[in-house]
């Protein structure tokens, strides 16, 4: 069942990769991207973006470092990004199966919504392994509990809630640095910043 979950989801981002590419266009990171990277204090961090989708913040990556990788599971998205910033490495792959490459700070923009609680355990899991001494994960994710499906003009999306909270059991061996609520379009989101312990 995850599974098609996951290929419903894949086929939504696929199909509607350019409108939703200009629709993220208009909802830039750039201060998160400099908060995160702000807790590292290496001068040319390793930096994985985890579900970069149109590679809409690697350009705001790139001004802090040459090393950005960002991944995506939906291949269209990736086709954008690479367009956009050649200069840039993008891969296509399931963050559930996807081999995390060594790294000192990982992104994950309104992305690990889209993964069950077991599934975000197992990514911690690897994070902890991958991710340098003292570095850093920053996750934005819609606030709530359980799951909902959403249908739009873009297409079919499973998302999973989380709050804060949640997050702590699922994260061993990282420590909360920085939470903050917002209030988006009348939906609660969060932003964490789990330092590696």
């Amino acid at each position: 069942m995850k599974q098609e979950h996951r290929a419903a989801t894949t086929e939504a981002y696929n199909k509607s990769a350019l409108p939703l590419a200009n629709y993220y266009n208009t909802k830039s990171r750039v201060a998160d991207v400099k908060l995160a990277l702000s807790y590292t204090k290496k001068a040319d961090p390793q930096v994985v973006e985890i579900g970069c989708g149109n590679g809409r913040d690697a350009r705001e990556v790139l001004k802090y470092t040459e090393n950005y990788l960002g991944m995506d599971i939906a291949e269209e998205m990736i086709n954008l990004a690479r367009a956009s910033h050649p200069q840039a490495k993008f891969e296509v792959a399931d963050i559930t199966e996807y081999d995390i490459p060594a790294c000192d700070v990982v992104l994950a923009f309104a992305s690990l919504l889209h993964v069950s609680p077991a599934e975000l355990e197992d990514i911690f899991r690897r994070l902890s392994q991958a991710i340098s001494p003292g570095g850093i994960v920053l996750l934005s994710l819609k606030e709530g509990k359980g799951s909902q499906w959403k249908e739009d003009e873009y297409g079919k999306r499973l998302f999973y809630l989380y709050t804060p909270e949640s997050i702590k059991p699922l994260a061993k061996g990282f420590k909360t640095v920085y939470t903050d609520h917002q209030l988006l379009n009348g939906v609660k989101w969060f932003t964490q910043i789990l330092r590696k312990k």
